[in-house]
């Protein structure tokens, strides 16, 4: 893949084939080592972007991975398969009782059924296994889509899920490119620009999810000395979706 490919690409699974490659040792030397916790990262932002059809227990079991992994993994994914668990079994049972001559009430079972196997997918022990994820989420968001969707030939769901729509694997693909960067231009963070400022910034981006703030952390950073195009640009482009595991606040934080 050439870097031309890779900003390019909207599917994730070509994306994540390069990125497989490269953390087994296949890929040029000269890109930057690939923490392996950020593919399970990428599949939680992609459930995350369901979050309107998560039972609670999903959405604790993904609270669970992203404030456990990078640490204490084996606690973390004992914890969110408990409380996925139950959720599971809430969502697999509205599907199979939800009265299927009711296209939104069937379009939504689907969709939390999808999510809800989503978030076990993130669950698996190999983050590389839990990226994989992002397709059930994927197809998830489509059956939400169809689900709103009034103005649609009033058409019951088939027995096969909804494939994903090219939209929201493109969305996906700038998610994993937020969370990974660009492997083909590695970026050398000095660190003399994790200024007090700095700090307190990404710690609170990336605490409360609220991403509004990545313009002033960019200011930040450029006061402390960083010129880095990469990085302030990766932060001041409002056309940006930016999620929890952004390189940019990891690289500030001191996050691999």
């Amino acid at each position: 893949m050439t870097e031309q490919e890779w900003l390019a690409c909207r599917n994730p699974k070509t994306l994540l084939c390069s990125l497989f490659a490269r953390s087994r040792g296949k890929g040029k030397p000269e890109v930057a080592d690939l923490s392996e916790e950020r593919f399970r990262l990428f599949a939680i932002a992609c459930c995350r972007r369901v979050a309107q059809v998560l039972e609670f227990g999903d959405t604790y079991a993904l609270d669970c991975l992203e404030i456990y992994t990078r640490k204490r993994l084996r606690e973390a994914l004992m914890k969110a398969r408990r409380f996925r668990r139950p959720a599971g079994t809430s969502a697999s049972n509205g599907l199979s009782n939800v009265d299927r001559t009711n296209r939104t009430a069937t379009f939504l079972a689907q969709a939390r059924s999808l999510a809800s196997s989503a978030v076990w997918s993130c669950t698996k022990s190999k983050p590389t296994q839990a990226a994989m994820g992002y397709h059930e989420a994927a197809q998830a968001a489509e059956s939400i889509r169809l689900a709103d969707d009034h103005t649609a030939t009033p058409k019951l769901p088939g027995p096969n899920w909804q494939p994903p729509s090219i939209a929201e694997l493109t969305v996906q693909c700038h998610l994993l490119r937020d969370i990974f960067g660009n492997p083909f231009r590695p970026v050398v963070f000095d660190p003399a620009w994790r200024s007090d400022t700095a700090l307190s910034l990404a710690k609170h981006i990336y605490e409360s999810r609220d991403f509004s703030a990545m313009p002033i952390l960019a200011d930040a950073l450029q006061e402390a000395g960083c010129e880095g195009d990469e990085i302030l640009t990766h932060c001041r482009d409002e056309s940006l979706t930016h999620v929890r595991g952004c390189w940019v606040v990891d690289l500030v934080l001191g996050k691999e």
